[in-house]
């Protein structure tokens, strides 16, 4: 029985954590299921993507899920072939595991769903312009994505944030439908403003703790920064009373 709030959270986070073991199976079948692939196919490249990547995948493992983004020679590509690609990856997997209970297509994937975990198998190719297309069998068609993309934001993000916390970060933005005048204020909040033309980055407005915006005319597309930046500070310094007497 934990005795305090940090032995509560050590406990917490042991039973969510994967065993050493769990870490190994995962990672050895993960490797095996890229090889067998690179023997039906031209791989250009491979690599993790989602909570095993980010090495937040938790506990019970039969619950998780491992993807695997496969990326191939333009040769296997199709314009209207994004189920023919999904089953040519689901035929060259059941050569190997010829004893799994379930193989079989699923959207952008190929789910192979094994006694104690499954794996999302996503074939893809590079996109003109950066990063890769991938099929999506409900159109059908090719839609875009970047995973690698979208782990280096999610990293960043959690950098930013940690070098203002505890702080709030409140960004004020056009894109936002929460008035400024509207929302609650705190002390010890940090103000974000970006550029006129394109606002912050993607990582910083990820690590945000709430977005609000400054109403303005419907005709106004933008308001000049240093004019928000003095019309926010005001409202928040009326709001937690720091406003000079």
């Amino acid at each position: 029985m934990p005795r305090t709030i940090d032995d509560a959270f050590r406990l917490l986070r042991t039973n969510l954590e994967i065993t050493g073991l769990q870490e190994k199976t995962v990672s050895t079948r993960q490797t095996a299921i890229r090889s067998v692939l690179e023997k039906d196919f031209v791989v250009l490249d491979s690599f993790l993507t989602g909570s095993y990547r980010r090495s937040t995948m938790i506990s019970p493992l039969k619950a998780a899920d491992v993807d695997i983004f496969v990326v191939l020679d333009p040769r296997h590509y199709a314009a209207q072939g994004q189920a023919n690609l999904l089953s040519a990856v689901r035929k060259s997997l059941l050569k190997t595991y010829t004893r799994t209970p379930m193989i079989r297509p699923d959207g952008h994937a190929v789910t192979i769903t094994f006694t104690d975990f499954k794996v999302d198998v996503v074939p893809g190719f590079y996109r003109t312009g950066g990063g890769y297309l991938i099929p999506d069998t409900g159109g059908p068609r090719w839609i875009s994505t970047d995973p690698k993309r979208h782990v280096e934001i999610w990293s960043e993000a959690n950098k930013f944030k940690a070098s203002v916390a505890p702080q709030r970060l409140i960004l004020f933005t056009t894109k936002s439908r929460q008035s400024a005048y509207d929302f609650s204020f705190m002390a010890d909040d940090v103000l974000l403003f970006g550029k006129e033309s394109a606002g912050v980055p993607a990582a910083i407005a990820t690590a945000c703790d709430a977005k609000v915006r400054l109403p303005m005319q419907s005709q106004v597309r933008s308001m000049n920064v240093a004019t928000a930046a003095a019309l926010a500070l005001g409202e928040a310094m009326r709001q937690t009373a720091s406003l000079p007497s």
